[in-house]
């Protein structure tokens, strides 16, 4: 069982931003750099860059813009497009990888060649869908580090569009 008080960490993450200072570790990653982080490739990459990155706190903040023709609008739904939640999970999931990334290797260099991280999702804790994410929509990802050891890990996350809060959830990974 989880050594966290799993209500009190969903109460707050539907409250308030898991990285609230924006400018306080500006780093600016882009594809590129997030490709050396996930196993991910498009049209299953929902991490478009990393904007922030705290070490000592186990924050990563980085962002997503939702393609106003991304095809998954077609069907759901056609007159009220409206991105999948369970995909919104997995940008959570994504951001969780890049900081468990970033806090064994740190942010990239032109010379980085470490390996992505590989985990598998092990339980959704929690999730919470809060708001509409829409075509056109830049979303702020945010993820934390909750639970660490060599087997697995627990990631807290959130998606907001400004200041909404839009999904979080709580994942637990196993590392393979």
């Amino acid at each position: 069982m989880l050594d966290i008080d799993l209500d009190a960490l969903t109460r707050r993450l539907r409250r308030k931003p898991v990285f609230p200072e924006h400018g306080a570790h500006a780093v600016s990653l882009g594809t590129e750099a997030v490709e050396l982080m996930l196993p991910h490739r498009d049209p299953m990459r929902l991490v478009d860059g990393i904007d922030a990155f705290d070490p000592d706190a186990a924050l990563v903040l980085g962002h997503r813009v939702v393609a106003e023709d991304d095809p998954i609008f077609a069907g759901h739904f056609p007159d009220f497009p409206v991105y999948p939640g369970v995909l919104q999970l997995e940008m959570i999931g994504q951001i969780g990888l890049c900081l468990a990334w970033l806090l064994e290797h740190g942010v990239p260099g032109p010379d980085a060649s470490a390996p992505p991280v590989d985990a598998r999702v092990v339980r959704v804790h929690h999730a919470s869908f809060l708001g509409a994410v829409s075509p056109g929509d830049r979303l702020e990802l945010a993820g934390e580090r909750v639970v660490d050891d060599p087997l697995c890990g627990v990631i807290a996350g959130q998606v907001r569009r400004g200041d909404a809060i839009c999904s979080t959830c709580v994942l637990e990974v196993y590392f393979v």
